[in-house]
């Protein structure tokens, strides 16, 4: 267990467990089920469907409680992150933690924004790291 800056106590080892999944080709995190129209005057928009695998890799993601991550992800660290997975491999078990919290919050405004960071690497970095660190 770590404790986050605010005192939460946090483990990146339910996070790390993930890690040979995460690096099978066999891992689905889920996949995007496209708009349709039902009915006459109705349509369904686009979704993300997180497979069974990928709901289970998401609840292991950590969370910082007390934490304003909008904020965070503004600043050049964060930003660097974000945008390039690679850099993931030098955060700190802190960073990790904020990555998390930050991906897992924006997906409740932004929807996809978990599939994105599925699809650009950055989930995977961020478990890859936390085996390394955790």
């Amino acid at each position: 267990m770590r404790e986050t800056e605010d005192g939460d106590e946090v483990s990146l080892t339910p996070l790390a467990d993930f890690l040979a999944d995460v690096e099978s080709s066999d891992f689905s995190f889920g996949e995007w089920v496209p708009a349709t129209k039902p009915a006459p005057g109705v349509v369904t928009m686009p979704y993300f469907a997180f497979s069974p695998e990928g709901l289970a890799l998401i609840a292991a993601m950590p969370v910082q409680s007390a934490f304003d991550w909008a904020s965070w992800q503004e600043t050049d660290a964060a930003k660097r992150m974000l945008n390039d997975p690679a850099t993931v491999a030098d955060a700190t078990p802190d960073e990790l933690v904020k990555l998390s919290t930050t991906l897992l919050r924006s997906d409740r405004f932004t929807d996809g924004v978990l599939a994105n960071a599925w699809a650009s690497g950055l989930i995977r970095a961020i478990v890859k790291r936390a085996a390394t660190v955790g």
